[in-house]
């Protein structure tokens, strides 16, 4: 792929099944690094999760890329949202055929709700003299 034009409709439809399969929580951006102005943001499904919108730029992350870090994929780490909401966050990247990134694909769910659940649970279970432990599966 030599930009994000030639798959954009494709990875549109890949976004907006990732969207209603994981609920208005994950947000799906698509980013063209060869937008002008760093306005990266080509296509967004559940945008307010960050409150970004299509011509919005990449987060710091992005700008690294931009910069001349290498565009290496990566998964479940954890970020922040402006409103101070707690994400874990993936990106995929996509190269031209010199290698260079063009473009990435980049989720982010809000799990803020979620560790503040856990916080709660482990609260109560210790009050309670129960002791939770991790399970592995």
């Amino acid at each position: 792929m030599e930009s994000m034009n030639e798959e954009k409709e494709l990875l549109e439809h890949v976004m907006k099944l990732m969207a209603e399969h994981f609920g208005k929580n994950c947000e799906i951006v698509l980013h063209d690094f060869m937008a002008p102005d760093n306005h990266t943001i080509i296509g967004i499904e559940n945008g307010e999760v960050t409150g970004r919108e299509i011509g919005g730029c990449v987060t710091n992350l992005g700008l690294e890329i931009l910069n001349g870090k290498p565009a290496e994929d990566a998964f479940n780490y954890a970020t922040y949202a402006e409103n101070g909401h707690l994400l874990r966050s993936s990106s995929i990247y996509f190269h031209n055929s010199a290698g260079q990134p063009i473009g990435s694909l980049c989720i982010n769910t809000d799990i803020t709700d979620t560790t503040y659940f856990e916080k709660m649970l482990r609260e109560a279970a210790q009050e309670a003299g129960v002791t939770l432990k991790q399970v592995s599966v």
